[in-house]
């Protein structure tokens, strides 16, 4: 585990195997590396250097008043690229993270190699409880969505402060609230091959159709479960991401 500098904070990350470099990030406010330090990564670290970081605001790494936006977090990312030396990664997303992914391969389609959405919200406000406007509400939305993922007393409870800590303390909400959507024309910009992953029972299922349309070279698969895919689903979808990457 280490520390990656950026403009504004510092970025905690970690890297594990060798090989063609995959980047991933997580989603909002439940997740961090651990969403795929425990599962994931370690299978994919038998063919690839699999660099993993907390965004900013989450785990370890530093809360900022403002930068939640998908473009600025698109910018963290590039940081993480660099400080690693990944000239051309893969990417994998969750939820925001994959939003996140999304807009980098938008901008900057010659730094990509393949790219991995899982569960992408679009519109952003398909995430259950982003819409609200302090912690308390936004709290009120969660218990029916982690009380059937593993998760003990102790990552719940540092998911509330995280909830807390940005809802309270921070522009998070007003500045997740403000992405809306990517165009059709913009989705056509990514050059990538790209596979998109969603739960056959999420919210966001349905955004599975503008992206096979958008994305020039895309294909869309469904697994059993909900939003947290790589909580409900890890195994299928360690097993997915790599036959995309090495197939």
């Amino acid at each position: 585990m280490h520390f990656v500098n950026t403009p504004q904070q510092q970025l905690h990350a970690t890297s594990i195997g060798d090989g063609e470099p995959v980047v991933m990030l997580h989603g909002l406010l439940l997740g961090s590396i651990a969403t795929w330090y425990f599962n994931v990564a370690p299978a994919l670290a038998n063919q690839n250097q699999v660099i993993m970081y907390d965004l900013r605001g989450h785990g370890k790494s530093s809360q900022t008043n403002s930068g939640y936006s998908v473009s600025s977090m698109s910018d963290d990312l590039a940081c993480i690229m660099d400080h690693h030396q990944a000239q051309k990664p893969h990417l994998v997303g969750h939820s925001y993270g994959a939003l996140i992914a999304l807009h980098y391969a938008i901008h900057n389609p010659s730094r990509v190699g393949k790219l991995v959405l899982i569960d992408p919200p679009l519109p952003a406000s398909l995430i259950e409880g982003l819409h609200r406007e302090d912690s308390k509400q936004v709290l009120m939305d969660f218990p029916d969505q982690i009380k059937h993922l593993p998760f003990g007393a102790r990552r719940i409870k540092k998911i509330k402060n995280t909830i807390e800590s940005l809802c309270n303390h921070s522009q998070f909400l007003e500045e997740v609230k403000e992405f809306k959507d990517f165009s059709l024309k913009e989705l056509g910009q990514v050059e990538s091959s790209t596979m998109a992953i969603f739960g056959e029972d999420s919210p966001c299922a349905g955004a599975a159709f503008k992206v096979r349309n958008g994305i020039k070279n895309c294909k869309t698969s469904f697994v059993k479960g909900g939003h947290f895919i790589p909580l409900e689903q890890p195994h299928a979808l360690t097993q997915m991401i790599r036959d995309f990457l090495h197939g």
